[in-house]
């Protein structure tokens, strides 16, 4: 038998109930002998809801099943679900943004040794749904690089519903070659209610960088932090902080003797809110603001890179002179962090 189109009989309130009738009978797959009344109408045989004057017992029998089976509507999207409190399109969604602890197995991206990870922290501000929003642009991130690339995490010291953009670690020439941090810039850029950065006043916002000890041992690193406390006029400049306060709260700049100590013995007792941070596997260089701009990310990375193998290149190495790094770096075709420097003055730093 056809089923009749109940908006020939019902009103509104009925026919959702009738609907929902049928999604309890397709999720659950239960019979709910709602549909069981045949009508001839025209020499056909239909199945409809009986007649208008079962109309309140018959929803009552629906709101019973509502209880039974936990039906709900989705928070974020509005569908009809059995039990938890999102339905399956939206649960995957949600997955997008993991816990702060989480770590998976890293995946390496370049036939180079020396591969960077970078974590860029993003605010998500007017949006309907906030959390909502932060969902769906982690999804959309997260499927970037084949699925290889890109991770989310929450973090509480990000403002509004933000969350953390963690890449796997890459090599530079990885990214010449294969450009996908432009990829994730350019959709940052597309979207406005994604902040990050000196234009968009989000100061909560950093981007970090973490180097395997592999490439970047202790004393090469010792070396760095020197030139950091040296130069600290310069380096909160080539930063971009705009935050000062905040900027000396989270990347101290001018370590004290005891974090660099703790750098070039690597070991344990090390300041996560320092300049750089001496972590298990790993240093992290935390000094940057955040931004949506591709160019500024890669002059923070080409910085990252040409700076520990300026001080790679010659272990003995003792020069801090910044005249002298930005002359390396020029040599070795960082293109993005040469024009910075040539742009901007910084003749009072040399």
């Amino acid at each position: 038998m056809e089923r009749l189109d109940p908006i020939l009989y019902f009103t509104e309130y009925a026919v959702e109930r009738f609907n929902i009738a049928l999604f309890i009978e397709r999720e659950t797959q239960t019979y709910t002998a709602l549909f069981d009344i045949p009508e001839v109408i025209d020499g056909k045989i239909y199945t409809v809801i009986a007649s208008s004057r079962t109309i309140h017992a018959i929803c009552d029998q629906v709101d019973t099943l509502f209880k039974t089976y936990g039906i709900r509507k989705c928070l974020h999207c509005g569908a009809w679900i059995v039990q938890g409190s999102v339905c399956r399109n939206c649960v995957s969604l949600e997955e997008s943004i993991n816990n702060y602890s989480y770590k998976p197995l890293p995946l390496f991206h370049g036939a180079s040794e020396f591969q960077i990870g970078a974590e860029i922290e993003v605010e998500v501000w007017n949006e309907d749904d906030e959390m909502w929003g932060s969902y769906k642009h982690a999804y959309a991130i997260s499927k970037m690089g084949n699925r290889s690339f890109f991770y989310c995490k929450r973090d509480a010291s990000i403002a509004g519903q933000g969350f953390e953009i963690v890449t796997h670690p890459f090599s530079l020439e990885y990214e010449r070659e294969h450009g996908t941090m432009k990829e994730l810039f350019n959709y940052l850029s597309l979207n406005d209610n994604i902040k990050a950065g000196r234009s968009d006043k989000a100061v909560s916002c950093g981007i970090h960088f973490h180097v395997s000890k592999e490439v970047a041992t202790p004393e090469v690193m010792y070396r760095v932090a020197k030139f950091f406390v040296k130069n600290s006029d310069f380096i909160t400049n080539i930063s971009h902080r705009v935050d000062m306060q905040r900027f000396e709260r989270f990347a101290k700049v001018k370590m004290p003797r005891g974090q660099l100590s703790i750098i070039r013995n690597d070991r344990r007792g090390s300041s996560h809110y320092c300049a750089i941070h001496r972590t298990e596997q790993t240093y992290e260089i935390r000094i940057f603001n955040s931004t949506r701009n591709y160019e500024e990310f890669m002059t923070y990375l080409e910085f990252v890179h040409g700076i520990i193998s300026y001080y790679t290149g010659d272990i003995k190495r003792c020069n801090y002179s910044i005249k002298r790094l930005n002359d390396y770096m020029a040599k070795q075709g960082y293109e993005y962090y040469t024009k910075e420097v040539s742009d901007v003055c910084y003749s009072s730093y040399e």
